[in-house]
């Protein structure tokens, strides 16, 4: 009597009123019948299992694990006299000031010499963060032979010319096991036969509702700031400027009234 009537009351002269036909109500509504269909695929899909955990692992290994690399910056010049000047003048343990500075006036390499010859983590193989920037792979091995923040003390032979090699920071290989990434990839997996499950759903009920596809008539259309939508203005069309109206006649230029 107290909630259940009331709450039926309220609902009926809600309806008499037309409320429930207000966009932000049928909008409330879809959204608590999209989260009930998606929480019945959720438990239809079920939970994965043990064996389909531990064959995503073997699959994707190496989103599990990371060799070994090294944080290296890198001045190349063309001669080997020049590469030892160079460490002679910078010492064992550089000012990063004056090697920002030596690496700008100096280094071959136009691709990182603006910034201090950094190379980002470099592996075993002269693999780096971006594919298409690999190095000699002797950089990492002259590295290894110092310690984190020195420089390698001879020229290191890196195609055509020559590098300073200065090691900023070392990494060790890390290998994840299963044990620790299996929560994780159970989540993955859920989502992953979630998002396959609505996407099968979307398809049949495309077949069998939908009449008309025109996504490009999107691009007639503009959102506001506010949320308003509108007729997209043509590139290079500047808005009409808003001046307030005359509120009463007054004499035109011509000598009539407007």
């Amino acid at each position: 009597e107290q909630v259940l009537v009331r709450d039926a009351l309220f609902a009926v002269e809600a309806k008499a009123r037309g409320l429930d036909k207000r966009l932000e109500v049928t909008d409330r509504q879809n959204g608590v019948l999209r989260a009930h269909v998606l929480d019945s695929i959720r438990s239809e899909v079920g939970r994965a299992t043990d064996e389909e955990v531990k064959a995503y692992y073997e699959a994707n290994k190496k989103k599990f694990s990371a060799p070994k690399r090294i944080a290296l910056h890198r001045i190349l010049v063309g001669t080997s006299e020049e590469a030892a000047e160079i460490i002679k003048a910078l010492g064992t343990a550089p000012d990063p000031k004056e090697w920002n500075e030596l690496c700008r006036e100096k280094s071959l390499d136009k691709s990182s010499h603006l910034r201090g010859g950094n190379l980002g983590l470099v592996d075993e193989h002269g693999s780096t963060a971006q594919a298409e920037h690999a190095v000699d792979p002797a950089l990492f091995v002259a590295a290894e032979a110092v310690k984190d923040g020195e420089i390698v003390p001879t020229p290191v032979k890196e195609g055509k010319g020559f590098a300073v090699v200065w090691k900023r920071q070392s990494m060790r290989e890390m290998a994840r096991p299963l044990e620790l990434e299996a929560p994780a990839i159970r989540a993955a997996l859920a989502d992953q036969a979630l998002r396959g499950a609505v996407k099968n759903i979307l398809e049949g009920l495309r077949k069998s509702h939908l009449t008309e596809h025109n996504p490009e008539l999107c691009d007639l259309l503009s959102v506001t700031p506010d949320g308003d939508v509108q007729k997209a203005r043509r590139p290079g069309v500047l808005p009409r400027a808003q001046r307030p109206a005359q509120p009463a006649p007054h004499e035109s230029p011509a000598g009539g009234l407007r």
